[in-house]
């Protein structure tokens, strides 16, 4: 190989050398960039996970408020069904013993008017007679 030849050759790997430098330089340079949107998508992903964890926190306080809830409305509602029983036993009981007095005084009021019509009966036999 000739001198001329060496010298073409060195050219050509001198140019191939510097277009890969350039080449590389872009490649490095978006790598840097990428480097950058990750790190600030990472940011982002934290505070999204820093903002679900305070989420669940309030999803399971609300839960649990709601248990407690739950639980107070039901012990309330047995409470209330227990004195409605107990009041519905009481106002069977007195429409029960108004019924019997009720009965009392119309089977008093039957005799008495039985009573007066045999009287009459009576007066006006003897007024008759």
């Amino acid at each position: 190989m000739t001198e001329d030849e060496a010298d073409d050759i060195k050219r050509y790997f001198d140019v191939v050398a510097e277009r890969m430098e350039s080449k590389i330089e872009v490649v490095a340079e978006g790598h840097g960039l990428l480097a950058k949107k990750i790190d600030h998508l990472g940011a982002k992903v934290d505070k999204l996970e820093e903002g679900l964890a305070r989420l669940a926190a309030e999803v399971a306080a609300d839960r649990e408020q709601s248990r407690r809830e739950h639980a107070e409305t039901r012990a309330q509602m047995a409470a209330d069904r227990e004195q409605s029983r107990r009041e519905h036993a009481e106002t069977r009981a007195m429409i029960k013993l108004s019924f019997g007095q009720l009965d009392e005084r119309l089977t008093a009021l039957e005799r008495a008017y039985a009573e007066l019509r045999a009287r009459l009966e009576l007066i006006e036999k003897a007024h008759a007679s």
